[in-house]
């Protein structure tokens, strides 16, 4: 069997949803455990939210619609493989960057 880029494309799309899910309940478990120890719940699992809903899932959505379009021929698929590699490598990048040069 020859791997092809919808592959892993595939691959990826399911690793960034499972790590959303787990991010996810992560958040959600964060967020109860500070309402145990003090009552309340300021923004313990905010963060963590936050970077399922605006990283995370578009990145898998991404992935999976370019392993549907590889999977199928279209033309647009491998487009939308290097617009879903940008969208997973540009933030880590930019952040190692600014990082970098504090």
């Amino acid at each position: 069997m020859k791997v092809r880029f919808w592959h892993f494309d595939a691959a990826l799309s399911t690793l960034f949803a499972m790590a959303g899910v787990w991010m996810f309940f992560s958040a959600r478990a964060a967020a109860a455990d500070a309402v145990r120890r003090y009552g309340y719940n300021a923004d313990s699992g905010a963060i963590e939210g936050a970077v399922v809903v605006v990283f995370l899932l578009p990145v898998a959505l991404l992935f999976g619609v370019a392993a549907v379009a590889g999977a199928r021929g279209w033309r647009p698929g491998r487009y939308l493989h290097w617009l879903a590699v940008a969208a997973a490598v540009a933030p880590v990048a930019y952040e190692a960057a600014g990082s970098a040069f504090r």
